[in-house]
């Protein structure tokens, strides 16, 4: 009941004071002229002055624009309220400089409602549009006060002249076309908000409409016309103040709300999307090996046949067709391996880290005695929680890229271990590794592109895929975690991956040295 019983008393005292404004209108309508048209001026820089305060966190742009034409609406209506019959301010002007002043000031407010509901979808320079309401405010006074072209308003003893009339008329076409663009854009606004604006609008034409049949600027019709342009500018207060800003999830923040809806459908379609492609991926991959493995036993089969019996540069081609095969079945391997990364049907468990890095040192144990390898893997290192497959993958591609990419001459030293970063310290549930080594290390300008899908830094037939960095970096993320790279040209590269560990509560491990 608190609420309703707030409104019927804010309709009472409105009731009131306009009631007392009539009153005062007819004992001393100068009197009253000045308190409603100053009532207003102080509304509009009101809304000027908020707005330029909370333009950077202002959702609203519809808001932000006419906060930002409030003030030369003002403006006019201040000039216009000292020319006014009886203010004696401008000596040697009558009652056409006021009702000019009048026109030019609703022309200005009834284009700006027009013009605002464009900026709800568009991005406000402000500075460009507040010296742009300057230079046509100063535009519109140039031309009554400097060249004196602004067509006649009120004539004496005649009264209101055609083109006064007909401007009224235009104007409160004006706002009827805004009060339609912003109903039919009121998903933008709350509720208070919108009604209070669209409701101010609607009062603004009715005050444009009485201004049409007066002859006397202290008549009836200009009286009533006052106190609704008055109450027009109390709900824009009640609009665009209020409702904005005392409800601010309800107004100024809608656009935030609406952007999220947004991108909740978006991340929806996305998905729906990278599993179409996921699927497409795995079907091209498939269909694509099976004339590719023929493609290359068919080369196998020319090379046999051949040898001895063509020349050298015959046989030389061949071999780099097998080759140039070779290499795409290992691409497409890879691109099939990096799509399968989106299927995590696979569950997480406690992983030894230990035992990965013993199996695939086994595996590798031909190529490390081949190449006089080292692989020193650091004692102490916490359990993974992870798909053991993908902790595998990760592993193995380090690994391999640093028995691959070696230092002509030079064994290759691996080197695993946990670290401490400095300037990224690892959560409570997850613990930074590194993976080191001593082979060619990557240039500066190459860091930036190594977790490219295919991208490689090294040339020659041992050159890869380049797509072990780009798999070991989605994995990583997948998992929740992050991967970084220093490096050095000639002097190795240091791999670090933040992973989800289990730590044990009882027995904390020790804090390894880190690099």
């Amino acid at each position: 009941m608190a609420g309703p019983a707030r409104q019927i008393e804010g309709v009472m005292w409105a009731a009131l004071i306009f009631a007392s404004l009539y009153l005062v209108s007819t004992q001393n309508f100068l009197l009253f002229h000045i308190l409603v048209e100053s009532a207003s001026i102080l509304i509009a820089f009101a809304v000027f002055i908020i707005v330029l305060n909370t333009k950077h966190f202002l959702e609203n742009r519809y808001l932000l624009f006419l906060g930002l034409a409030f003030p030369f609406i003002g403006l006019l209506d201040f000039l216009h309220t000292l020319a006014y019959k009886g203010m004696d301010i401008f000596p040697g002007y009558d009652s056409n400089l006021p009702t000019q002043l009048w026109i030019q000031a609703r022309y200005l407010q009834s284009v700006t409602l027009l013009v605002a509901p464009i900026f709800l979808y568009k991005k406000i320079r402000v500075t460009f549009v507040f010296y742009l309401f300057a230079a046509v405010t100063a535009a519109l006074l140039l031309s009554i006060f400097v060249l004196d072209i602004f067509p006649d308003c009120f004539v004496d003893p005649q009264g209101l002249t055609g083109f006064k009339i007909i401007s009224e008329y235009i104007i409160s076409g004006i706002l009827m076309i805004s009060l339609v663009l912003l109903i039919r854009r009121r998903d933008f606004f709350g509720k208070r908000m919108f009604f209070f604006v669209a409701s101010s609008i609607f009062v603004t034409i009715l005050s444009e409409l009485f201004f049409t049949l007066y002859d006397d600027p202290y008549g009836l019709s200009n009286t009533l016309g006052h106190l609704l342009k008055a109450l027009a500018f109390f709900l824009i207060y009640k609009g665009l103040i209020e409702a904005a800003l005392v409800e601010p999830y309800s107004g100024l923040f809608n656009n935030l709300r609406k952007s999220e809806e947004n991108l909740r459908h978006a991340q929806v379609e996305l998905r729906g999307k990278n599993e179409a492609l996921q699927s497409f991926v795995y079907a091209a991959g498939h269909d694509l090996r099976t004339p590719l493995t023929s493609a290359t036993g068919y080369v196998d089969l020319v090379r046999r046949k051949l040898t001895g019996n063509t020349s050298a540069e015959n046989m030389k081609m061949l071999e780099i067709a097998r080759s140039s095969l070779t290499q795409l079945a290992a691409m497409l391997g890879d691109l099939l391996r990096f799509a399968s990364l989106e299927d995590s049907s696979e569950e997480k468990k406690t992983i030894d880290l230990k035992g990965i890095l013993d199996r695939i040192t086994l595996e590798k144990r031909e190529e490390i005695a081949r190449l006089g390898a080292e692989i020193n893997i650091r004692d102490g290192m916490p359990p993974l929680y992870m798909p053991e497959t993908r902790a595998y993958q990760v592993f193995m591609n380090l690994i391999s890229n640093s028995l691959k990419f070696f230092r002509e001459g030079v064994p290759p030293r691996i080197e695993i271990g946990t670290t401490e970063v400095r300037d990224f310290p690892a959560p409570a549930t997850h613990q930074w590794f590194f993976v080191r080594d001593n082979g060619i290390g990557i240039s500066p300008a190459a860091r930036e592109k190594v977790f490219e899908m295919f991208f490689t830094s090294a040339y020659g037939e041992d050159s890869g895929t380049g797509a072990g960095l780009a798999i070991v970096r989605k994995i990583v993320e997948k998992e929740g975690g992050m991967i970084r790279v220093e490096s050095e040209p000639g002097k190795g590269t240091t791999i670090f991956l933040l992973l989800l560990v289990q730590r044990e509560k009882q027995n904390p491990l020790k804090k390894p040295d880190g690099h």
